[in-house]
């Protein structure tokens, strides 16, 4: 199952197309806010997101240990992308890049991911792991992404609960180039 089936993404609205959106926290609500949506203030504007589709993390994650609620959100453009924003809800300053750990990475890591799940009694089948994502220009253009497959997040889907886990392996590296 896909992360993106398994979670509910939010956007910032029905009728707005995502690359659109330059509200900030101060502005107008975006369309589509709903008597149950929160409004989540990022660096790419303000989205709507439905409060029971959001992720509590009860240990925050590595670097911010202050246990909060995230929100998996889709980045501004058309085009889809296999790149979200975990946003903390209720602070625009704290998004991270993220995508799926998946394909030849996931394959390479699977007895791993499996006995994290089992540590944290998570069935295999409602996990989704995250790699966060960073993004540096290159001098000569274009830019270089890695990814942090030492320290993924694992999702729990059913409970909606997060947690960044460290493997203990130093084949993962902390800074895997895409």
């Amino acid at each position: 199952m896909t992360y993106q089936s398994q979670l509910a993404i939010a956007r910032t609205s029905d009728t707005e197309p995502a690359d659109a959106v330059t509200q900030t926290a101060d502005s107008s609500t975006p369309a589509g806010v709903g008597p149950n949506d929160l409004e989540v203030a990022t660096r790419f504007g303000v989205y709507a997101v439905e409060a029971d589709k959001t992720l509590r993390f009860e240990r925050g994650l590595l670097g911010f240990a202050q246990p909060g609620s995230f929100a998996l959100l889709d980045l501004p453009g058309e085009a889809p992308q296999a790149f979200r924003l975990l946003q903390k809800v209720d602070d625009a300053n704290l998004g991270f890049i993220v995508l799926p750990l998946a394909g030849e990475l996931e394959a390479d890591a699977e007895a791993d991911l499996q006995a994290l799940c089992e540590a944290r009694h998570v069935k295999r089948a409602d996990a989704v792991f995250l790699l966060i994502a960073t993004l540096r220009p290159k001098a000569e253009g274009g830019v270089d992404i890695t990814v942090n497959r030492r320290a993924p997040i694992l999702l729990d889907g059913r409970r909606m609960t997060g947690a960044q886990v460290v493997l203990n392996d130093p084949r993962y590296e902390v800074r895997y180039t895409l």
